[in-house]
């Protein structure tokens, strides 16, 4: 069971630690332990959204789950050991949905990398389709990710009232009983809808020196907002796409690419020049 919760939780932890709102989180956790250590402060935040929280949570769903239901005979621990189990199709949906958003905003990726590596053991021929990203609309995205976290989170209540049938004593106890259960999983099921709704600052969206020309990031698509990235040392040449090299000698990005007949050229500027 703490395996099940760990990975039920740490969907939508995960989730929230990409969107833009959670950087503010971060900057608060470092001023108030004042530290700048980014391994102190994600470990702070694990700890209260893999440990706390969900004590919290469910321990207080079992423990009203026990009042409601009006059952001695139960503790609100074994009620909490049984009716656990039915969070886990809308942790499920928040992982599919989370990583269904990434795969279908930029699977066709895999085709401009594969042609790369062809060109470079010398098996192809021409610059690669960098602007190859979404494998469906972007209009498609949001409603696609709502519908799959909607539809565990109703698979959660289902099971949750099969489980509750088969904890309680009788039908109206189990249907007391289930009630805290159902407000959990609405809220982490809104707690989803909201986190993919936020904006994305994931660094490995897009990181210095590898944006490929022709592409423009479209700012409407939910969490697919551009982003501003300054990284010292890593000044580039906004039309070739490729990092300068700091001491002004060309990079290997550059002769690699003059090799193979692109028109892309790296600035010989020194970074901060």
């Amino acid at each position: 069971m703490v395996l099940a919760m760990a990975l039920v939780f740490l969907a939508f932890l995960n989730a929230a630690g990409m969107i833009r709102p959670m950087e503010d989180v971060r900057a608060a956790v470092a001023g108030g332990l004042g530290t700048g250590s980014e391994v102190v402060v994600w470990s702070v935040i694990m700890l209260v959204g893999l440990g706390v929280a969900p004590v919290a949570l469910l321990g207080a769903a079992g423990w009203l789950s026990r009042r409601l239901a009006g059952d001695d005979g139960l503790s609100a621990r074994r009620i909490v050991l049984r009716m656990a189990y039915g969070l886990v199709p809308v942790g499920f949906g928040m992982w599919l949905a989370h990583y269904a958003f990434h795969f279908l905003a930029s699977g066709l990726n895999l085709i401009p990398v594969l042609h790369r590596g062809a060109i470079d053991i010398g098996l192809a021929a021409g610059p690669p389709s960098w602007d190859l990203a979404a494998m469906i609309p972007g209009d498609w995205l949001l409603p696609l990710e709502l519908i799959v976290l909607e539809a565990s989170a109703l698979g959660s209540l289902v099971l949750l009232h099969y489980i509750a049938k088969h904890t309680f004593g009788s039908a109206r106890s189990a249907v007391r009983g289930m009630i805290p259960w159902a407000v959990l999983t609405v809220g982490l099921a809104g707690a989803g809808a909201w986190i993919m709704t936020q904006p994305m600052a994931m660094r490995g969206m897009m990181m210095p020196g590898m944006d490929m020309p022709g592409i423009e990031l479209d700012a409407g698509m939910p969490g697919m907002d551009a982003m501003e990235m300054d990284t010292p040392g890593m000044d580039h040449d906004p039309g070739s796409g490729l990092p300068a090299s700091p001491d002004g000698t060309p990079s290997r990005e550059e002769i690699d690419h003059e090799e193979h007949g692109t028109m892309m050229k790296a600035d010989t500027e020194t970074a901060g020049g």
